[in-house]
């Protein structure tokens, strides 16, 4: 599936960019167009102004060489200037010249010295003559140094502004001259000067400026006509008036090429080119000025428009492309969304199927966990009626009580799954002590553990707190049932509890708990799934080992209640480790001291063993009760050991240890000791002592065993006989409800003889209701026991009913009641408890617990 959906996005995303690109490509050729329509109407206009300029200076350039040629010729100058009548036929000859050439202004005759001999202007009616004292010496203008000097006959000066005495001439005046070396006989006598005024032809292009700006530029850099009339900056002293700060960087091309390209910003809003100057049939003349540039400013309209298209195929091409993008993005995701809604269905649909799988093996092995301890009850019951030898009978109860025990477990198993299940089940918070909770735990798995021959251990961290507040079933029922799982999976070996205090504050402390085992381990994949409900490692090790595979679910459960979290670590054939941590309240000073029992004793401690893991053990036991302890692996060590002044001694044997070491030298030793010292062995249980080994030790410490456990029973060697003698003696349970009239109101006749028996042998008087109403009914008749246990369904009326039918009645209201029913949820408790009974006691009960409810509720009465 994820296959095809990706194949499938591959070719929408290829698609996509390939539509893409065409648009691009047709997007990029309407641009090109575009541009290349506008440039050609650009270029157009700019071609017209160009040809305009210059066609006008080429006739002004060529008119001024012509009559330059002309007049370097005729001897009408030399004439004029010796004979007075030639200067006759002279003015009649210039003035016809002025005549056909509108725009020639002026014609001298310089000397090779600089001195003007002859100077004749135009004027409205024919020519004037500028008298002697009007001539001026021009040996120092540029014009008459660059035509001296010049190789060549003729020269043409560039476009200046006319001079008179060295100053600029008003109005501006924009002059050519025109410049030819006079021969006489081969000699050059002088020069024939020719002035052409061009102010009618700038007029022309300033009115062109209108339509087309433009600036015209001379070789030197310098703005010869422009649209601000920033021009003859040279001559005026103004050098902004030049082309470099008008276009930075665009004087870098006056070499004469267009090598030199502007930069873009120049090109998008100018168009320029050069306009050459009388390239034809011009090799014998000098032309200062042989080339113009020509910018001309694009229309703004022209400009705006190609702006206009630019951004509008620009954003008509990225809207295209996001379009596109966000179709084949959409595509994409709808065929990703389709996929993973079929994948989840898919998943759905096996998860249901094996849901329903699950249901059935866990229905299943259901069925095999419960049948198999009941048809133990069952079937020793069968084999028990009509037997006669006490011992058998003996046997066969001991053995259906325990039947009946794991019978219970596996049903409270699934009352606590279904509780999790539905958010019903609630945390109790109360101060407790964790060695007390732990030497449950250890007097509950040490006869597991014992039977399978494995070594079960509890270390306590000695920074663990001794008394803290939180729900301490529930804390037993995760510990209990991780060694229970140990034990199961664990054929050889030990099994390890340690407890360690990770964290703490004010008000909490965090402790970690882990369970590590010799077992059969699991891989990677079943530690993965082996807290998920229904589930074991594998169908062989149900098969193996039974079970219902709620226990870890429950744990894991219960832990996150308690605000923890839980992991195992295993590794297949070396064993598990299974670890969790809870947060618990600290419990105040007044919890505390409400728990706390006598000060604790200081007591030397030597452990007598060859073993390193108990040696380890017991001396974290004897450090967080603050004894001092040492290790003597031989009689020898203990003989060599020094003894304490200050405080008494008991020697901790493990029972490894008797089997390679001399009883009699141990005894001996003892009795050598002038002060009390105490043996203790620590083992399994009594079978492996017979009554004279007894006799040499003073007691044993059973595995796994606590803190605590060590205390009592090292304190318990102290007790003499007499101090023994001198306890009060405990009544047995025939005496603890003698002569008490107890009214069990309960509709199974099974049930009834059960409780009836079991407080008859306490000594209690017992009547018996069938109902509700019946209860009532006897109540009314004068009858008035001491308290009465009621069963909540019954048919007519039902316990809580009753109850509070004997509430509303003040004669009876003293009597307590306590609940003795199958309804074992935290509602039912609670419904009792708010009709007005004193307690809730859950069916199966346990013989001990009823009676001891009983009495408590009879002695506060």
């Amino acid at each position: 599936m994820v296959n095809k959906v990706s194949k499938s996005a591959l070719f929408i995303s290829i698609f996509c960019v390939l539509f893409i690109g065409i648009l691009a490509v047709l997007a990029n050729i309407l641009w090109i167009e575009t541009k290349r329509f506008s440039h050609d109407a650009i270029s157009q206009q700019f071609d017209v102004l160009h040809q305009n300029f210059q066609s006008e200076i080429n006739h002004v350039i060529l008119d001024a060489r012509s009559i330059a040629i002309q007049e370097s010729k005729s001897t009408l100058i030399v004439d004029s200037l010796v004979e007075g009548d030639a200067k006759r036929y002279l003015t009649a000859h210039w003035s016809a010249l002025f005549d056909a050439y509108p725009s020639l202004q002026q014609i001298r005759y310089i000397a090779l010295d600089g001195n003007e001999q002859l100077r004749a202007e135009k004027s409205a009616e024919s020519l004037i003559w500028r008298d002697t004292k009007d001539l001026q010496n021009k040996a120092d203008r540029y014009y008459f140094i660059e035509a001296v000097e010049s190789p060549k006959d003729y020269y043409i000066s560039p476009l200046d502004l006319n001079k008179e005495r060295g100053i600029i001439e008003l109005p501006y005046r924009p002059t050519i001259r025109s410049v030819a070396k006079y021969r006489v006989d081969g000699e050059v006598l002088g020069l024939v000067v020719l002035n052409f005024d061009l102010r009618e032809l700038f007029s022309r292009l300033k009115a062109l400026q209108s339509t087309s700006a433009h600036w015209l530029i001379n070789p030197d850099g310098f703005f010869l006509s422009s649209p601000n009339n920033s021009a003859w900056g040279w001559l005026l002293d103004r050098p902004k008036n030049q082309v470099s700060m008008q276009f930075p960087g665009f004087e870098k091309r006056f070499n004469g090429s267009e090598d030199d390209t502007p930069d873009g910003n120049f090109t998008s809003r100018f168009k320029h080119g050069i306009i050459p100057i009388g390239k034809r049939n011009t090799d014998d003349t000098d032309i200062e000025d042989a080339y113009y540039w020509l910018v001309m400013e694009k229309p703004t309209e022209a400009v705006a428009y190609l702006e206009r298209t630019k951004h509008f195929f620009t954003f008509g091409f990225v809207a295209a492309a996001l379009f596109l993008i966000g179709l084949a993005y959409l595509l994409i995701r709808l065929l990703n969304q389709l996929s993973l809604e079929k994948e989840l269905a898919i998943k759905a649909k096996n998860k249901a199927n094996n849901a329903e799988k699950s249901k059935a093996d866990f229905l299943a092995r259901m069925s095999h966990e419960i049948r198999t301890p009941m048809n133990g009850v069952y079937g020793l019951l069968q084999i028990t009626l009509g037997e006669r030898n006490y011992k058998k009978i003996n046997d066969n109860i001991e053995q259906a009580i325990t039947s009946f025990s794991l019978l219970s477990r596996i049903i409270d198993d699934v009352l606590d799954f279904s509780k999790i299940e539905a958010g019903k089940l609630d945390m109790v918070e109360a101060p407790f002590r964790l060695d007390s909770l732990l030497n449950q735990v250890g007097k509950m798995m040490g006869r597991a553990a014992y039977g399978k021959h494995i070594e079960l251990w509890i270390d306590v961290d000695p920074k663990c707190p001794k008394h803290v507040v939180g729900d301490a079933i529930r804390l037993n029922q995760i510990i209990s049932n991780l060694i229970s799982n140990a034990i199961k999976f664990t054929s050889r070996g030990e099994v390890n509890l340690s407890v360690e205090l990770l964290g703490e504050n004010e008000d909490t402390v965090q402790l970690g708990f882990e369970v590590q085992d010799t077992g059969i381990g699991m891989t990677e994949k079943q530690a993965n799934q082996v807290f998920g409900a229904f589930t074991q490692a594998s169908r062989d090790t149900n098969t193996k080992f039974g079970g219902t595979g709620l226990g870890l679910s429950i744990a894991k459960q219960l832990v996150e209640m308690m605000h923890g979290k839980i992991g195992v670590v295993s590794q297949q054939g070396k064993g598990s480790k299974f670890h969790f941590n809870v947060l618990l309240k600290k419990a105040s000073a007044a919890q505390a001291e409400s728990l706390s029992e006598q000060d604790v004793v200081s007591y030397q401690a030597i452990v007598l063993t060859q073993n390193v893991n108990v040696e380890t053990g017991i001396q974290r036991q004897c450090s967080v009760l603050g004894w001092p302890s040492y290790v003597a692996k031989s009689v020898e060590d203990l003989m060599s050991h020094k003894v304490s002044n200050s405080l008494p001694r008991v020697v901790i044997i493990d029972e490894a240890i008797l089997s390679v070491i001399s009883k009699e030298a141990l005894a001996d030793w003892q009795q050598e000791q002038k002060e009390i010292t105490h043996l203790v062995v620590v083992s399994h249980n009594t079978e492996s002592f017979d009554k004279n080994s007894l006799v040499l030790f003073d007691d044993l410490l059973y595995k796994p065993f606590t803190p605590s456990t060590l205390y009592d029973t090292v304190i318990s060697c102290n007790q003499s006989t007499d101090e023994l003698a001198q306890k009060p003696v405990v009544e047995d349970d025939e005496k603890l409800l003698a002569k008490r009239l107890v009214l069990v109101v309960e509709d199974n006749p099974i049930n009834q003889q059960v409780a009836g028996a079991m407080l008859k042998s306490a000594g209690a008087i017992v009547k018996f209701a069938e109902n509700g109403q019946e209860c009532l009914d006897l109540l009314l008749s004068g009858f008035k026991p001491h308290l009465i246990l009621m069963d909540m369904q019954m048919p007519i009326m039902g316990g809580v009913e009753a109850a509070e039918h004997i509430r509303a009645n003040a004669t009876w209201d003293n009597i307590p009641i306590l609940a003795m029913t199958a309804n074992a949820m935290e509602a039912d408790r609670k419904r009792c408890i708010d009709a007005g009974m004193q307690g809730h006691i859950v069916k199966p009960v346990v013989k001990q617990d009823l009676i001891t409810q009983v009495k408590l509720r009879l002695t506060d009465n």
